[in-house]
């Protein structure tokens, strides 16, 4: 972000580098331990427990905003041009800019630990192998499982979807259907001993 690797953790840690080499102490006006990072083109946000959510223009300087909650607002990701953020007791948080957040209804209370947009869909991974799934972050439904082992992160491509999880859990699925045929082969004459 502006030329500056971001990285956060304990203690309202945040250090800055331009090289991923010498890292650089900045005041995060927090002790709490700080999740997760994600940029829009002019703006960092980081969050993290009692509901802190942290932004800066610059990568330097960081100040505190209010989001709302009191939840771990666990991981933050910038999706189809907005802040989306998920958490503690199924936490989803939006925002058009970082700074202001509204609260959306998840209908579950288990952990949310990761997101992505995939193919005009939001997905979310959680606990206990909770997946949501909404086309506009703001009306989510739970989609089915075959696992309940609590899921981390989600990732997605060319029209499929993986979620990754706990105990080498993996989940993949296409979202797309295929765009073109399978192309058939012929078969020829099996001969027999």
């Amino acid at each position: 972000f502006k030329s500056n690797f971001i990285i956060s953790g304990g203690m309202g840690s945040i250090f800055t580098s331009a090289d991923a080499q010498v890292w650089t102490p900045r005041v995060s006006g927090t002790d709490v331990m700080l999740s997760s990072i994600a940029a829009s083109p002019s703006r960092a946000v980081i969050v993290g427990d009692f509901g802190t959510v942290l932004t800066s223009d610059d990568g330097l300087v960081w100040s505190q905003r209010s989001s709302g909650v009191t939840n771990w607002v666990y991981q933050v990701r910038y999706l189809n041009d907005q802040f989306v953020a998920v958490g503690e007791t199924g936490l989803i948080l939006t925002s058009p800019d970082g700074l202001s957040w509204t609260r959306r209804r998840s209908s579950v209370d288990a952990w949310l630990n990761g997101l992505n947009y995939v193919e005009g869909n939001y997905y979310i991974a959680g606990s206990q192998g909770v997946i949501l799934k909404s086309p506009d972050s703001v009306n989510w439904s739970m989609l089915p499982t075959s696992t309940g082992k609590s899921l981390y992160d989600v990732a997605g491509e060319n029209g499929r979807l993986l979620m990754v999880g706990i105990e080498g859990a993996a989940l993949r699925t296409r979202v797309t259907p295929w765009i073109t045929p399978v192309p058939s082969r012929k078969m020829g004459k099996i001969s027999l001993p």
